[in-house]
């Protein structure tokens, strides 16, 4: 335990450092203001009424639970690949702080950020009010970040490899935004992405639907298996390697 707590307090004074972990702190609050000032001037400038409430206005929010988590995410990636490439993971393994704790705590502290990063800055946009049912839903968000940290330390090779991955999977985090333009049930197939989940929820907790119970269930179900799988990837390259 006085391991993470060394390890906390030298994180605690290095996150400046970082430049995407500061940037997945600082984008949702940048994009809230920019989103609330552009819905304004929409209103008061363009005449477009209602703009503040409609849908259109739910739906660009989204992106405040997308980027954070994905900065964080990319960030716990090329963390776990440089103490991967320096030999740190299998140096663990002999010390009382072992490999599968390191990621825990690495991922759980960028996890914790991003949470109170998105959560905080929802306010700040004021597209919709607050519910707690965002809580659950922020939750879900975030569990993108050891899902991209995890995929990128698990198939990129180095951190030039790492960027293109985050490059290419920008496309698949923005995706699921097509979905609320469906109205059939082929806007499903888009649950095969991770982003789908909590930007589907964070519009049906704006909506007020009572489906979000059993939604959030099969999200937090999906993402769960999905990062378990990750997981196993990861543990059996690292012990191959």
């Amino acid at each position: 335990m006085s391991l993470i707590s060394a390890l906390f307090v030298r994180d605690i004074k290095t996150i400046w450092r970082e430049s995407f972990v500061m940037f997945g702190i600082c984008v949702p609050f940048v994009m809230a203001l920019i989103l609330r000032v552009t819905i304004f001037l929409m209103e008061k400038n363009i005449g477009i009424s209602g703009a503040m409430s409609s849908q259109y206005g739910v739906i660009m929010s989204l992106l405040l639970i997308v980027m954070s988590p994905s900065m964080m995410g990319t960030a716990g990636g090329f963390i776990i690949l440089d103490d991967r490439d320096q030999g740190i993971l299998r140096a663990l393994n002999v010390t009382p702080l072992q490999t599968h704790v390191y990621l825990i705590y690495r991922l759980s502290f960028l996890s914790s950020l991003s949470f109170v990063a998105i959560l905080l800055s929802i306010p700040v946009c004021g597209l919709i009010p607050f519910s707690l049912w965002m809580i659950p839903t922020v939750l879900i968000a975030v569990m993108l970040v050891p899902l991209t940290a995890l995929f990128i330390a698990t198939f990129a090779g180095n951190k030039v490899e790492g960027f293109a991955m985050m490059k290419a999977s920008g496309f698949f985090l923005m995706a699921p935004l097509a979905s609320f333009f469906i109205t059939n049930n082929w806007q499903y197939l888009f649950g095969l992405l991770p982003t789908y989940w909590s930007m589907k929820g964070f519009v049906l907790v704006a909506n007020g639907d009572p489906l979000l119970i059993p939604f959030l269930v099969v999200g937090f179900a999906f993402q769960g298996l999905l990062l378990l799988w990750i997981v196993r990837v990861f543990a059996n390259k690292t012990r191959l390697s």
